[in-house]
């Protein structure tokens, strides 16, 4: 668990020669979402205390935080992160929306940490779940899918990008 008052570190490992470097992030509080880029090795996290969104350049070992669009306190705290690599994507799941009066949002931004969209009117169920959302992707056709609105009754939900 991370401290909630001082930024965490980024950590990579080069699996063929076993290099392992760490920095410190930009972001406060634990990870709730990881997704990176190979091809611009560039990593995008969201974080729980600042309700934030954070992008790295991995071999500089820098980045650059901002909150997720209209989040003002941590009950907007984004979570899931995941990359399309054909249109060079991240999309962030936010369980408790701050870009619509209730539901939950995607938001999609570009490898540079620009936001292209927020995608409204989902309802993640993240009751009882570690991790609040679970976005799958089809980027050839722009798509994904999440769950709920009832997890249990394996329900999933569907949206284009």
């Amino acid at each position: 668990m991370g401290n909630p008052f001082i930024p965490g570190k980024i950590a990579t490992v080069d699996l063929t020669t076993g290099t392992f470097t760490k920095f410190t992030s930009v972001g406060l509080g634990d990870v709730n979402g990881l997704a990176v880029d190979p091809s611009t090795g560039t990593a995008c996290t969201t974080t729980e205390i600042d309700f934030s969104v954070e992008f790295y350049n991995l071999a500089k070992q820098t980045g650059f935080a901002q909150p997720l669009p209209g989040a003002t306190n941590q009950f907007f705290s984004g979570a899931d992160v995941e990359f399309d690599p054909v249109n060079h994507l991240f999309l962030v799941a936010q369980p408790n929306s701050s870009t619509s009066s209730s539901g939950s949002s995607i938001h999609v931004y570009d490898v540079s940490g620009n936001l292209v969209e927020s995608i409204n009117g989902l309802n993640f169920s993240n009751a009882f779940n570690v991790i609040p959302a679970h976005i799958a992707l089809n980027p050839g056709k722009r798509t994904g899918f999440v769950d709920g609105p009832d997890v249990a009754a394996g329900q999933i939900q569907s949206f284009t990008y």
